[in-house]
């Protein structure tokens, strides 16, 4: 017979896990010491103190740090008194108590940490609360339940406990950004794309927290774009594609394509056509591909919360996330039963890959297909049930040929000073952005080997 787990017996009026004493040990430190409190300042938050009066204290102290000021007794006492909380904490008295009762300051990171530690097991019943609560929702999906679950425990584990900067912080921040691009113009704010042009257009890549949209009708290459995309953020951390529509050998076998420099739609497809020399560099190119860092998920029927919960749990295991891919908008499950119409869904999946782009701190690139019965160029009108008002960028890709062979237009834009292909001319734009202008790349589409490489120039809006 299986035993069941030992549990302890918890008191109903039992409080949260805490340690005042290692509070008053940490406040009594940095008045004794204030050179002992940068040892603490960067990780010890004032969420961390459970009483109220030394959380307020603590505050007190990180606000004199940032002013270049000493957190004695007597500076502290006055900021206290600046912001109205002298009287809560009355320093006169607490103060004095808590210098003649530590010895010494040398302990300080120890107390600071049995702080942290109490503080993670009151943030992990609060979440285990809302697990619970998720769980006993009846309009809340077991498998929504389970992401929402996963979310709130990682966040115990990677400090995800304040949600604002201060000004003075957020200064640093930025200005720290601001100088190292001024040091190094070749920096990159965000992760490159695979076209210098591109990047150029979107300010610098596909910047995190941003969710960028790429419209185009079938046939467009949009996944070819964003497989390419793919492979150049696995350059610089982690990079995640769900594929709703392709299974994961057809995108590696696209990928390997890529860097074989082979024609997949004429070869790939039926490898007994491939000449000794394509099978040699296609072999060669999934060697490569198996050392490079990005994971292809090709699940069935995913809702965006499964993509949330995956994306934070690469985030956890391997570190940084340099782009998240999904293809596509149409094929993500609804998170909610609750759906009256297509176009709802899409407004909530784009809403919610957004959401995940704040989060989790990743580029999101959200694929998505415009009607195909209409070929001409596409515009924002033109997008598939909307879906276009949450992305921070929306992209599009647009084969001129195709819309030559259809009828859609007459005859090729013509370039008569730039040394571009009448034929294989892919055309990626910008039809909304945010942080910038609008304008249009081109790509070459080479029939030979089926990469998309850059044309020279790029045209603004």
């Amino acid at each position: 017979m299986a035993s069941r787990p030992v549990t302890a017996p918890v008191a109903e009026d039992a409080l949260p896990p805490h340690n005042i004493e290692a509070e008053e040990a940490v406040i009594g430190a940095m008045l004794f010491d204030p050179d002992a409190l940068a040892k603490v300042s960067s990780w010890l938050l004032p969420e961390d103190f459970f009483r109220g009066k030394n959380r307020v204290v603590y505050e007190a102290a990180l606000r004199l740090q940032g002013r270049n000021i000493r957190t004695d007794p007597v500076s502290l006492a006055t900021e206290l008194s600046a912001v109205g909380q002298f009287q809560m904490v009355d320093p006169s008295v607490y103060f004095t108590h808590l210098v003649r009762s530590i010895p010494e300051s040398v302990h300080i990171v120890y107390w600071g940490e049995l702080i942290q530690r109490a503080a993670q097991k009151r943030r992990g019943l609060e979440a285990a609360g809302k697990v619970a609560a998720a769980f006993y929702d009846p309009d809340v999906l077991p498998a929504d339940a389970l992401a929402m679950s996963m979310s709130a425990l990682i966040g115990i584990g990677i400090g995800q406990v304040s949600g604002g900067l201060t000004a003075n912080d957020a200064v640093y921040e930025g200005l720290a950004e601001f100088e190292a691009i001024v040091d190094d113009p070749s920096i990159v704010r965000g992760t490159p794309s695979p076209w210098h042009g591109l990047t150029n257009l979107l300010v610098g890549g596909f910047r995190k927290g941003w969710l960028i949209e790429l419209a185009a009708r079938p046939g467009m290459s949009k996944t070819r774009i964003a497989g390419q995309c793919l492979l150049t953020a696995s350059m610089c951390g982690w990079a995640y594609f769900a594929s709703l529509e392709m299974r994961r050998m057809e995108l590696l076998e696209r990928f390997a394509a890529m860097r074989a420099g082979v024609n997949w739609s004429a070869h790939v497809a039926q490898t007994k056509f491939l000449s000794p020399d394509e099978r040699d560099r296609m072999k060669s190119a999934y060697h490569g591909l198996g050392s490079e860092q990005f994971i292809i998920d090709d699940r069935s029927h995913m809702r965006l919360g499964d993509i949330w919960a995956e994306v934070e749990r690469v985030k956890v295991e391997r570190g940084e996330v340099s782009l998240v891919v999904i293809d596509y908008l149409a094929l993500v499950q609804p998170d909610s039963s609750r759906v009256e119409s297509e176009a709802m869904r899409v407004e909530q999946t784009a809403r919610g890959a957004k959401q995940l782009a704040r989060a989790l701190n990743v580029p999101v690139l959200l694929l998505h297909q415009i009607n195909r019965h209409d070929t001409s160029r596409p515009t924002l009108e033109g997008l598939r049930y909307g879906g276009e008002q949450d992305p921070d960028v929306v992209l599009y890709a647009y084969d001129e040929d195709k819309a030559l062979a259809t009828g859609a237009i007459k005859q090729r834009e013509q370039f008569t000073s730039w040394p571009y292909h009448l034929q294989g001319r892919l055309e990626i734009g910008v039809l909304k952005q945010r942080h910038g202008a609008g304008g249009r790349v081109w790509l070459h589409n080479d029939a030979e080997t089926g990469r998309l490489e850059e044309l020279t120039r790029m045209e603004p809006a």
